[in-house]
Parts: C-alpha cells; structure tokens; sequence
C-alpha cells in the first residue's frame, strides 16, 4: 500500500524531480519496490565497470 502511494506521488512530481526516497536497498524489505517503477533507480556512485573503463 504504501509503494503505490510513493509510486502516485513520484508520477505526479515527475516534472518537477523533487521528490526521491532514499535506501534503495531497503526497499525490497519494506516493500516499496512500486517507487521504481515510477522513477527507475539514480546512482550517484560510480559502479565497477565505470572504474575500469575509466583506469589509464
């Protein structure tokens, strides 16, 4: 229940991006896995293959 309403509210916000939650690995245990099907995932870390494609 609480997926889909964070779900609604990232499609009604879509426009103006100012709402995200946060933890993206505790949304499966809570069950807030809806939110992305909203918005998708950002990473703001780089991943593994962004360090080795970038090593001199």
């Amino acid at each position: 229940m609480l997926g889909g309403l964070l779900e609604q509210i990232m499609r009604d916000t879509t426009a103006r991006r100012d709402f995200r939650p946060v933890g993206p690995d505790e949304t499966a245990a809570n069950r807030l896995e809806a939110v992305f099907d909203a918005g998708g995932r950002a990473w703001q870390a780089r991943t593994p293959l962004q360090a080795r494609t970038t090593q001199s």
